[in-house]
């Protein structure tokens, strides 16, 4: 938000508190998670774009309010492409950036998850998520070692 002074930085940081929170609902639990039957059948875009709803009826917001509809739109949005889950691309700034951001997060993980349990000098697997690229981990990988266990 400082390198890019034209986003509105609370829709963005609110799009980013927010976009993944349907998960607590789609997910059972930190232990043995599974799906639930509502994450299975809705999703976690849909499920807090309900919450978001039942917050904006709560707090007496307009429903039909911009600033509503926008931050609705940013999490409606964050997975990019339809064929990935999005209800709609993303065709407001903030939107866009949101995606790029999740859609940078989640890659770090998975080339790290994969990297972790490469031995140095070698390829990881390939990573579907990464249309099936292998990854080299360089022999001399310090900060590799140093970083959390994704497992």
């Amino acid at each position: 938000a400082n390198t890019y002074p034209q986003i509105n930085r609370s829709l963005l940081y609110a799009g980013c508190i927010l976009h993944d929170m349907g998960k607590v609902i789609e997910l059972s639990g930190p232990v043995a998670t599974k799906y639930t039957t509502e994450g299975n059948l809705i999703g976690h875009l849909v499920l807090i774009d309900e919450q978001i709803m039942l917050a904006a009826h709560e707090l007496k917001i307009d429903e039909h309010s911009e600033d509503l509809m926008l931050l609705r739109h940013l999490v409606l949005s964050h997975h990019g492409l339809p064929e990935y889950g999005a209800a709609h691309r993303p065709v407001v700034l903030e939107a866009e950036v949101l995606h790029k951001i999740d859609d940078l997060d989640a890659t770090v993980y998975a080339i790290t998850n994969a990297l972790q349990q490469t031995k140095p000098g070698e390829f990881t697997e390939t990573i579907k998520s990464q249309d099936n690229r292998r990854f080299y981990r360089p022999k001399n990988d310090e900060a590799l070692d140093q970083a959390p266990r994704l497992e």
